[in-house]
């Protein structure tokens, strides 16, 4: 319990800056702990099918082809090494994004 509380304040950066590093990471225990507390909440809270989820991607993102075309079990989107955060609230997503501060709208 605590490693979840951990990730969801400020040690959230510390933990996806190790994961997206793709070699040997620090805290190796803890971020099991957390890919297990995550994997253990997506059994009781399950996705509606059709629900679209939104990140909030920074600045002006340009994605590859292959984002937009539904691989074979009809899903689009990226894959992160890091934990990655979502919203089915697309006002939320840009919210984070930053658009229409100094950066532009997607």
């Amino acid at each position: 319990v605590i490693s979840t509380i951990l990730y969801t304040g400020p040690m959230y950066y510390a933990y996806n800056n190790e994961l997206r590093k793709i070699v040997e990471i620090k805290y190796p225990t803890t971020i099991f702990v957390i890919a297990s507390a995550v994997t253990k909440l997506t059994r009781i809270q399950q996705i509606s099918h059709g629900t679209r989820l939104y990140r909030g991607f920074g600045g002006a993102v340009k994605f590859p082809d292959s984002f937009y075309q539904p691989d074979n079990r009809g899903c689009k989107g990226i894959t992160d090494f890091g934990f990655l955060s979502t919203t089915s609230d697309k006002k939320i997503a840009v919210q984070y994004s930053g658009a229409g501060k100094d950066k532009p709208f997607p």
